[in-house]
């Protein structure tokens, strides 16, 4: 079976709702979010919204973030819902894969000019 966005969604609901995680997702959140950070922040439009922050959060939380176990939480996921062929498939998929947040910079006509987190 190939990897597919079926796998994706479900390692990050894993991901999201593991209580094996719980602890290192809470400091993760806080991390990403620079919650102890007291400038006001102003989102841009839907970007603010819980929904957008989670997905964007979770992304970063699979693939960037390492467990004191020097895994991601996108490796650990695999290994617990997955078994064989699907396993080493998914685990080769995610192996090297980055997050990357990029926003609107500039445009000019057709060119757009990115920012990149």
């Amino acid at each position: 079976m190939a990897f597919n966005q079926r796998m994706i969604e479900q390692m990050a609901a894993w991901c999201f709702t593991s209580t094996e995680l719980s602890r290192e997702r809470k400091k993760a959140w806080r991390h990403f979010f620079g919650a102890d950070d007291k400038r006001p922040i102003k989102y841009w439009g839907g970007a603010g919204d819980q929904i957008s922050k989670e997905r964007r959060f979770l992304g970063w939380f699979m693939f960037d973030y390492v467990l004191p176990s020097g895994e991601k939480p996108g490796e650990l996921a695999v290994n617990r819902l997955y078994v064989g062929s699907e396993r080493a498939e998914a685990l080769k998929a995610v192996a090297g894969t980055r997050f990357v947040l990029a926003q609107i910079g500039s445009h000019i006509g057709r060119s757009v000019f990115l920012n990149l987190e």
